[in-house]
């Protein structure tokens, strides 16, 4: 789905979204769409390949999207659908900036306890005080913090999960990759192994199943941990010592 903002009374490309979506949501947003159909684009530019595949519709549905950051072409990295707004008309979407609040709301996430409870669990957090987002007061310890506050209400959504893992190389959110197989040096607590799937097919795939899991991730530069769709009865999760789990059942995606 492609998405814009308006600036100065111009609708702004700002890239397109593809996950968060249920198969109910996809059907649900497809008939609209279908509804509002437009023979040309209503944005002030679309990057060419953009424009040759898609199908235009005017510009009347809202939709809330998560991202990490914006790109320096204007675009949203690692967008995230999270709903409809129909609370909001489509002239009224601008592009949102980040306030004080947000940097304020990590104030009660204690570094120290982020430390402590990574040793508790065993990981080991190397340059803790090292930032995870530019331009906010967020490191590994306080990430490590985070976490721990809501890991119980997390885990259900990805545990025993196969995962994408969203990683950062150098601590600026301009070179990020997907992780989906184990890579030497990987903590313990990250699983590896085999997806089964109905059809016969296996594949390697990553998963975790406690807050370990997610500390590791801390540790690995994890910025999304994201499900590769919901897990079926039929699936069974394979480690390498050849026992086979059942992944359970949840209600989304983290």
């Amino acid at each position: 789905m492609i998405l814009a903002t308006y600036e100065n009374g111009k609708l702004i490309y700002r890239g397109r979204v593809g996950t968060g979506f249920t198969e109910a949501m996809r059907k649900s947003i497809l008939a609209q769409l279908e509804k509002r159909p437009l023979d040309k684009p209503a944005f002030a530019s679309v990057p060419r390949d953009i424009a040759r595949r898609a199908r235009w519709v005017n510009p009347e549905l809202v939709a809330e999207v998560t991202y990490s950051e914006v790109t320096p072409d204007g675009s949203l990295r690692h967008p995230s659908f999270q709903g409809m707004r129909e609370d909001k008309r489509a002239d009224q979407v601008v592009m949102e900036t980040p306030k004080t609040v947000a940097s304020a709301a990590t104030a009660n996430l204690d570094p120290a306890m982020g430390k402590e409870i990574a040793r508790a669990v065993g990981v080991t957090l190397t340059h803790p005080d090292k930032l995870m987002y530019p331009g906010t007061a967020v490191t590994k310890a306080t990430l490590a913090a985070y976490y721990a506050a809501v890991a119980e209400k997390m885990l259900p959504h990805i545990q025993d999960r196969p995962l994408s893992l969203v990683r950062d190389t150098n601590g600026d959110l301009q070179q990020t990759f997907f992780q989906k197989h184990k890579l030497p040096g990987m903590p313990k607590a990250i699983h590896d192994g085999q997806l089964e799937k109905m059809s016969g097919k296996e594949s390697r795939i990553l998963w975790v199943d406690d807050l370990a899991g997610l500390i590791a991730g801390v540790q690995m530069n994890v910025l999304q941990f994201q499900g590769l769709g919901k897990p079926s009865p039929a699936a069974r999760l394979a480690a390498q010592d050849n026992l086979r789990h059942r992944p359970r059942r949840g209600p989304g995606l983290w």
